[in-house]
């Protein structure tokens, strides 16, 4: 009896091993093919009966989300995004995907789509998240500009990545309002903090 035990805790274990190495290995090609565009060896591989055994159904959905966007494929990514919001979810990974289709339209300028998003992120118990969606959607779909004096007023005590984000919002703001002058200052203010360090190195 004792022997048979010590067999079948042999048994599970390497199988276990042997999962959990697979599935590392499984998750790298799928990465490296995203990275390396091979998207016709991705979809294959990510929608093979092995990765849908070893991956939950949320994790494939979001990989083949995130090739759609590499792609640009607008249908796909309107359908793949439909498919998670019906899948169930973690509240992390809620608001991780739902505030991903948010800024994914805000960047189409799509009315309908960012307004029922918000209003949908504006249920989560999430202050910080709320307040950053309500600001985008203020000043990229409502074109409102009632933001510059806060971020002006907190440009001194952000680091330069931080700079570079609120100088962009401003300038886009002061496009909004009508002054070509200043959003172009703060445009460029913008290019400069957010430039990658190589580039300044190089010159």
């Amino acid at each position: 009896m004792e022997l048979i035990l010590i067999l079948t805790v042999i048994t599970v274990g390497g199988f276990s091993l042997f999962t959990y190495i697979f599935k590392k290995l499984r998750f790298k090609k799928i990465l490296t093919l995203l990275q390396q565009q091979q998207y016709d060896e991705f979809d294959k591989i990510v929608d093979s009966w092995s990765s849908r055994y070893l991956f939950p159904h949320f994790n494939i959905e979001y990989l083949k989300l995130n090739s759609y966007i590499l792609r640009g494929d607008e249908s796909k990514i309107d359908k793949s995004f439909d498919t998670l919001f019906t899948i169930k979810m973690t509240m992390p990974q809620k608001q991780d995907v739902y505030m991903k289709a948010f800024n994914y339209y805000v960047g189409l300028e799509n009315k309908h789509k960012t307004k029922e998003l918000i209003e949908v992120i504006e249920g989560f118990d999430n202050e910080e998240m709320k307040k950053e969606a309500r600001t985008i959607y203020d000043v990229f779909i409502l074109k409102r500009s009632n933001y510059i004096e806060e971020m002006e007023a907190n440009l001194k005590d952000q680091d330069d990545a931080e700079k570079g984000i609120t100088e962009y919002l401003l300038s886009v703001q002061y496009e909004n309002k009508g002054n070509r002058k200043k959003a172009e200052e703060y445009l460029e203010l913008s290019k400069s903090h957010l430039r990658d360090p190589e580039e300044t190195t190089a010159e």
